[in-house]
């Protein structure tokens, strides 16, 4: 009854605190969310990425067996949803879609 009451809902559930308590309360929330926030996307230590890649370890095996022709990458350009998104600077579906037949085999040499 006492929710049904309230003049604004969140749509964030109750969190548990640091103590094991549960809080509805929006600025203690927010902390919370904050906290997890900071823990997860820190700043990794200053490890430059050159020292990052000397940790990869080597691949077992190089992939030589895909094989595939001008006529696979035109249909997987025809295959392209021409009214979907694309992030600025790409080629738009849309003209790769129409232009599919035209650039297939320049792809494949690529």
């Amino acid at each position: 009854y006492a929710n049904s009451k309230r003049k604004t809902m969140s749509l964030i559930p109750p969190l548990k605190t640091s103590d094991g308590n549960l809080t509805d309360k929006p600025r203690e929330k927010a902390e919370l969310l904050q906290q997890q926030y900071i823990s997860v996307l820190s700043d990794p230590g200053g490890v430059s990425t050159e020292e990052a890649v000397q940790h990869i370890p080597a691949p077992h095996s190089i992939i030589t067996d895909i094989k595939f022709t001008p006529g696979c990458l035109e249909a997987a350009l025809k295959e392209l949803d021409p009214y979907s998104g694309y992030p600025p600077g790409d080629i738009p579906p849309s003209i790769l879609h129409r232009c599919s037949s035209g650039i297939a085999y320049p792809l494949y040499i690529l």
